[in-house]
């Protein structure tokens, strides 16, 4: 990964802007209090833009650092896990959707918020050797996949305002002429 000036200095924003928004997220009150560790994942709108535009390697290391720098900032070091394999279980899916254009940014970003809360369920049922989590599955399943549907809603119009009427003209464009 060799890149320029300009876009060393556009990944930092956007891994920036994927930090704050993860962290404030972290901060605010739980939108379903029976789910305290529920939340909307706005902050996978900015990795969902950087998959699209960008490419593969750019937005894994934009969703490596959000993971590690919104946990340490929020003060809650060991999300940290449970953000890396949400993450990177729906990464690549969702990754191989983008390659192959027929599914909508919605449709891909459901994909990935179901895959993401079936890691974090996963990794929790690990670090507590214990079932219990499983319990959570169902809802954690159905509001991954309500969450997705939001933030791929997020990013399409946001893709349609940089980029035009259709997410397909960012799509697998080379790094540099995006910039």
């Amino acid at each position: 990964m060799k890149y320029n000036v300009k876009q060393l200095a556009y990944l930092g924003v956007l891994s920036a802007l994927a930090i704050i928004i993860s962290t404030v997220e972290s901060l605010m009150p739980p939108i379903f209090p029976m789910l305290p560790y529920a939340r909307l994942g706005l902050a996978n709108c900015i990795i969902l833009f950087t998959m699209v535009c960008l490419g593969a390697k750019e937005s894994f290391l934009v969703l490596l650092l959000k993971c590690v720098f919104s946990a340490i900032f929020s003060g809650n070091p060991t999300s940290a896990l449970y953000s890396l394999s949400g993450g990177i279980l729906s990464f690549i899916p969702m990754l191989i959707l983008v390659y192959f254009q027929k599914n909508s940014i919605m449709a891909i970003s459901c994909l990935g918020g179901i895959l993401h809360n079936l890691g974090q369920i996963l990794i929790a049922s690990a670090i507590t050797h214990s079932l219990a989590p499983i319990s959570l599955l169902p809802y954690m399943l159905l509001l991954g996949g309500i969450c997705g549907i939001i933030t791929g809603l997020i990013s399409h119009v946001i893709i349609k305002r940089l980029y035009g009427n259709s997410d397909d003209k960012a799509r697998n464009k080379d790094f540099g002429k995006n910039l």
